[in-house]
């Protein structure tokens, strides 16, 4: 009795000291293509460990190792078919091991290894609603000298090849390591994180933004651990150059660290259109009884413009455009629910039936994006847009005045005046002129307050000096008083162009007289300002 105890008792000190070991590294459940699944097992110990009659298992399914001996301080890849394993990830064959690995689950799984007496070494269960197809999962850890450090903690992999099989996780974290954590396109700028993704104070650093035409250094400070330095970055800062239609834009840390290879990352996005180009110009959002929303969109160039790849929605949801969509020179496309609203429209103008374009009777986000995520028109309208005259609005669309208008001015916006509603695929019923050029000025001038006249409403306009700007106009009284604000913070082009109706802040029609127009303009890349006002006569 006394002997059986002692052996047991070395055999649980042998296998606590296995234990500390021999770790269940990292896991590849969900490979992409023709890549097999694998499990990676790490000899954190100076000395080989061999592992004849151990056995993996996952929830159901348990296979044998045989004749295998891990050197010191190295990893090894067990995985089904080795030929294709080495054909997809770049890991030295003499650490790749294949035996008949239990097929791993895509939704919730756990990979356990055991001694040949059944006694658990290291075990890890992991859910791929926190992972993602082509991505492993990580075992993470610290290394602190030679030495790492795991915990019994999982997490999906971030190097830039999904997976570091048969070498050190990317979550383990070293002494100074300083990364490209993030670099997207989000909304029209560029946004770019520098994480300090290491467990010791980051060093002083610069970031190199290039372009095949452009150049930006930035100085990043040091980080402390966890910290990060996010960089926004207008699109146009690196388009307006670029002759190419699409921009490679990589980001690369200026530092020598002990993890290099997320100091670099790179995307592609292709050139924006100018502001403008393609414009929200009509929404049904309150259709009548039986009838379903409409979007319609207007190319105000001379180009035909391909729309594949391209959505339309809201902040919530978005629908893709058809690929071969396209918009012709100067022309209408109208994104719809159904086919029903054709019998509003002329023959031969587009229709794509989509039914995500569905918006909210009160007021809601129309986003317009490229493929690259690029906002290229949005609209946050509002039912109160319509005109005060109307006693029902529904099956009434709204019409902007001018695609030369700002996109998120209320006056921009107002109720169609067709008999049947709406104008989708055709010249709006409300379309006014715009002409811009030189100082700010005002058309007509004087002009009425009253929607029934000829003279109503005026367009303010203005040709800015600068390709892009965060725009104020203000109107005010002689004597200084705050009047209306009929832009505020928008983001415009090279002009600028705006309603006034005549109507206060507080929504009353403004007396007959003279009025001061001002505009403020800031340059989006420079910071440099614009400033300019003319009179506006309000005649009735």
């Amino acid at each position: 009795m006394r002997s059986h105890f002692l052996i047991f008792i070395l055999c649980s000190i042998a296998c606590s000291s296995l234990q500390a070991q021999v770790y269940i590294s990292e896991v590849h459940p969900a490979p992409t293509g023709n890549a097999p699944e694998w499990v990676e097992l790490h000899n954190v110990s100076s000395s080989p460990i061999t592992v004849d009659g151990w056995h993996l298992h996952d929830a159901k399914a348990i296979v044998e190792i045989t004749r295998l001996t891990i050197p010191g301080n190295s990893y090894v890849v067990l995985t089904k078919d080795a030929e294709a394993f080495l054909e997809a990830f770049a890991a030295d064959a003499s650490s790749v091991y294949e035996l008949s690995l239990p097929t791993l689950n895509n939704t919730v799984d756990e990979v356990k290894l055991s001694t040949a007496d059944t006694a658990i070494i290291d075990a890890m269960s992991y859910d791929m609603d926190e992972g993602a197809p082509g991505i492993s999962f990580e075992r993470f850890g610290e290394q602190r000298g030679s030495t790492i450090i795991y915990q019994a903690l999982w997490l999906p992999c971030t190097a830039p090849t999904g997976a570091t099989p048969a070498g050190l996780n990317s979550q383990v974290l070293l002494e100074h390591d300083l990364g490209v954590a993030a670099l997207k396109i989000v909304d029209n700028a560029v946004e770019i994180v520098i994480a300090n993704m290491g467990w010791g104070q980051s060093q002083l650093s610069s970031v190199n933004v290039t372009t095949s035409s452009s150049t930006l250094r930035i100085d990043v400070k040091r980080l402390d651990r966890s910290h990060e330095h996010k960089l926004t970055i207008s699109i146009g800062e690196f388009t307006q150059q670029s002759e190419s239609d699409t921009v490679r834009l990589c980001v690369e840390i200026d530092v020598e660290d002990d993890r290099m290879s997320n100091n670099s990352r790179c995307i592609t996005f292709e050139k924006p259109l100018k502001n403008g180009a393609l414009v929200v110009n009509e929404i049904m959002f309150d259709p009548a009884p039986g009838s379903k929303d409409f979007v319609e969109l207007y190319n105000t160039t001379d180009l035909t413009i391909q729309l594949s790849g391209w959505s339309i929605g809201d902040e919530r949801d978005e629908s893709l455009i058809p690929y071969g969509t396209q918009i012709q020179a100067n022309g209408f496309i109208v994104l719809a629910m159904s086919n029903d609203v054709r019998l509003a429209m002329d023959s031969g103008v587009p229709i794509v039936v989509r039914p995500e374009v569905n918006f909210n009777s009160t007021g809601d986000d129309v986003i317009l994006r490229s493929p690259s995520g690029i906002i290229v028109d949005a609209v946050r309208y509002s039912s109160d847009w319509h005109s005060g005259v109307l006693a029902e609005t529904k099956g009434v669309s709204l019409e902007r005045r001018s695609p030369s208008l700002a996109s998120n001015a209320p006056s921009t916006w107002t109720s169609s005046g067709s008999l049947r509603g709406s104008t989708p695929g055709s010249v709006n019923s409300t379309a006014v002129k715009v002409k811009v050029g030189g100082s700010l000025s005002a058309s007509p001038n004087p002009f009425s307050s009253n929607p029934r006249s000829s003279l109503h409403p005026a367009v303010l306009s203005v040709a800015l000096p600068f390709s892009s700007s965060i725009v104020r106009l203000t109107i005010y009284t002689e004597q200084g008083l705050l009047v209306r604000r009929l832009l505020e913070a928008a983001f415009s082009g090279p002009t600028a162009a705006v309603v006034w109706d005549g109507v206060s802040e507080s929504g009353y029609r403004v007396a007959a007289g003279p009025f001061i127009a001002v505009i403020e303009a800031v340059d989006a890349e420079s910071n440099a300002t614009y400033r300019d006002s003319c009179i506006v006569v309000v005649g009735e």
